[in-house]
């Protein structure tokens, strides 16, 4: 367990346990000023409850102050590392790579207009053109299992191997997919790569802040 999670826990059982402390010795005070106390209670005897009281109250309050800073200090040090990480690191091509491939893998979902009109983070159409070893066109669908499905994947997968930037695997999605598939990459952009991706994701799509799979408050934590 991280030491930060530890102190953590302690701040957090020590200030509750006092705050407990805290409101039973203030009911027994309460209790006692009412059953003990008929026309004798002054000022004198009022003072004394409160002196009583006083060091309960007085390390309450040193605790709440004393975790208020600790965990002020804490959230201030862990927002400038992050800052610090994302400003320095660089990007991981061959990680983006990965999770390129992955997206290659998920299946075509048919529209009503299929094969003409297809989704994919890959491609909109349910076809797919290519020449063959005699440097004829073919054409076919892309049913899993076919041919035709075969030579396109294959030919983005070796795009995506050979690709040397991340713009050049981003020119390969699908349009109404490129913000989600920056979501999914950024952790492992560049502060510079993310940001002209994420530029031109807005200036290619509709409807930006519509996209369904990147909620708006993410959408706001980019900038």
């Amino acid at each position: 367990m991280k030491k930060s999670n530890v102190l953590n826990k302690i701040f957090l059982l020590a200030t509750s346990f006092h705050t407990v402390l805290l409101g039973i010795v203030f009911v027994i005070q309460v209790l006692r000023i009412y059953y003990f106390n008929e026309k004798n209670f002054t000022r004198e005897i009022c003072g004394q409850y409160i002196l009583e009281i006083l060091p309960v109250l007085i390390i309450w309050v040193l605790l709440i102050i004393g975790s208020f800073i600790y965990f002020n200090i804490t959230n201030f040090k862990y927002k400038n590392i992050s800052k610090i990480s994302y400003v320095t690191r660089k990007t991981n091509l061959e990680r983006i790579k990965d999770i390129a491939k992955n997206l290659l893998d998920l299946d075509i979902t048919k529209t009503s207009y299929w094969p003409g009109i297809a989704q994919h983070p890959f491609t909109n159409s349910g076809t797919y053109h290519w020449r063959d070893e005699q440097g004829e066109f073919r054409f076919g669908i892309l049913d899993i299992g076919t041919e035709a499905y075969k030579k396109w994947k294959s030919k983005y997968t070796e795009l995506i191997d050979k690709a040397e930037t991340i713009t050049l695997i981003a020119v390969l999605i699908n349009t109404p997919w490129l913000l989600f598939f920056i979501s999914l990459v950024e952790p492992y952009l560049s502060s510079e790569d993310f940001a002209v991706q994420l530029k031109e994701a807005f200036m290619e799509m509709e409807q930006p802040n519509m996209d369904p799979n990147v909620s708006t408050t993410q959408l706001k934590n980019y900038f």
